[in-house]
């Protein structure tokens, strides 16, 4: 940073747009990726001019058994921010994370015509390997009678 002033507004802005993009690890669980901005887990984030970064996510659940994990992940890639000296990350003292929280993403629309099959209902086959003794149990028997 040799003499350079860090103008800790732009900076602030590039820390929060990062941090969020680290991804929720429960959501990734439960097989809908969501990163922790559209969570609304980054609460506040605070820069010095010297580029001190301390960040402060509000948790859905106070006990939370990911949190060193997301902690490490908010520090790796808000270190590699330019400009960024030092990263603390802290559970918010103040707020308790609500679904009103959340930010829903735009999905696209997608026409799937008039020959779409519409939706169904999941059929436990659908990961079933060929050849494997769950392709020919009783339960496939029993769905293709009731018409899966």
């Amino acid at each position: 940073m040799s003499g350079t002033q860090l103008d800790p507004d732009k900076l602030r802005d590039e820390v929060v747009r990062t941090a969020s993009s680290v991804m929720d690890p429960c959501s990734l669980a439960t097989s809908q990726p969501r990163d922790l901005g559209e969570m609304g887990l980054i609460e506040e984030a605070r820069v010095s001019s010297t580029g001190d970064v301390t960040i402060d996510v509000v948790l859905t659940d106070p006990t939370c058994w990911f949190f060193a994990d997301i902690t490490q992940a908010i520090e790796n890639v808000v270190r590699a921010v330019p400009g960024v000296r030092n990263v603390v990350v802290q559970q918010s003292e103040h707020l308790m994370w609500t679904p009103g929280r959340l930010k829903y993403r735009s999905l696209p629309i997608v026409d799937l015509g008039p020959d779409s099959p519409g939706l169904r209902r999941a059929d436990p086959r659908d990961n079933v390997v060929p050849g494997t003794p769950a392709e020919n149990s009783p339960a496939k028997e029993q769905g293709e009678a009731r018409g899966f």
